[in-house]
C-alpha cells in the first residue's frame, strides 16, 4: 500500500532496501554486522532478488551488491557455503541463450568483482589458488569460464570475458601469475588483439594496458 501511494513499485522498494542492507552487511572486516543482517532476513533478500527471474532487468542491478558479501570473512564463506559462487558459475557459462545474453556477462563481471574485493580485503589468501581448497577450485574453474567467454562467437561474451580476466588479474599478483601462466588464456587474449571489430580490438588494448600497469606496479612494490 505505501509502495502504491507512493508512486514506487514493490521491487524497486525492494532494491533500496537490498541496496542499503548490503552496505551495512559489507562494513570491512565487520563480520558480526554481517552475522546480523543473516540473523534478521536481509542476506536471503538480496540472494533471492539476485537469484530471482521474475525481473531480469532487476536481477542484473542486483548482482552487483553480492560484491559486498565479499568485504568480510563470514560474507564470502557465505557465498562460499550456499552455492552462491557455483550458482554465479553455472550462469556465467557462454551459450546462445536469452537467459545468458542477458545475465550471463553480468555474473561474470560480478564473479571478478568478488576475488578481487575479497583479494583487496584480505578475506582471501594468496594461496587461494590451492587446488585442494573448495574456493580454489572455484578459482580455477573461473579462469577457465572467463576462458571460455574470450573463445564465444558472441561479441558480447568475448569482450565480457575479457574485462572479467583483466579485473581478476589485477586483483593480486597471485590471480595475475595464474592467468599468464596459461596457454590457452594469453592465447584467448591474443585473439581478442586480432579482432576485425574495433571496438573488441579497442578493449583488449584498453585491457592489456591495465595489465602492464598493475604489472609495472607490482614488481614496483615488490622491491
Amino acid at each position: 500500500a505505501l509502495a502504491s501511494e507512493a508512486g514506487v513499485s514493490g521491487s524497486i522498494l525492494k532494491m533500496r532496501y537490498c541496496g542499503v542492507m548490503s552496505h551495512i552487511l559489507g562494513s570491512k572486516g565487520r563480520d558480526d554486522l554481517f552475522e546480523a543482517s543473516l540473523e534478521h532476513g536481509a542476506v536471503r533478500e538480496i540472494v533471492d532478488l539476485c537469484q530471482s527471474k521474475a525481473d531480469p532487468l532487476l536481477q542484473m542491478n542486483a548482482l552487483v551488491l553480492l560484491v559486498a558479501f565479499a568485504q568480510t570473512a563470514a560474507g564470502y564463506k557465505y557465498l562460499l557455503d550456499n552455492g552462491v559462487l557455483t550458482w554465479l558459475l553455472d550462469v556465467s557459462q557462454p551459450d546462445n541463450s536469452a537467459d545468458y545474453m542477458l545475465i550471463g556477462p553480468v555474473a561474470l563481471d560480478t564473479l571478478a568483482a568478488i576475488f578481487n574485493r575479497a583479494m583487496a580485503c584480505g578475506v582471501l589468501s594468496h594461496d587461494a589458488f590451492d587446488s585442494g581448497r573448495t574456493d580454489g577450485r572455484l578459482m580455477n574453474l573461473f579462469v577457465q569460464t572467463m576462458t571460455a567467454n574470450v573463445y564465444s562467437s558472441q561479441e558480447q561474451s568475448r569482450v565480457a570475458g575479457f574485462n572479467a580476466l583483466v579485473q581478476f588479474g589485477t586483483s593480486s599478483p597471485t590471480a595475475a601469475k595464474a592467468i599468464e601462466s596459461s596457454d590457452e588464456v594469453v592465447d584467448a587474449l591474443v585473439g581478442m588483439l586480432r579482432s576485425t571489430k574495433a571496438e573488441v580490438k579497442v578493449a583488449a588494448l584498453c585491457g592489456f594496458a591495465e595489465l602492464v600497469r598493475y604489472e609495472g606496479k607490482a614488481a614496483e612494490d615488490a622491491s
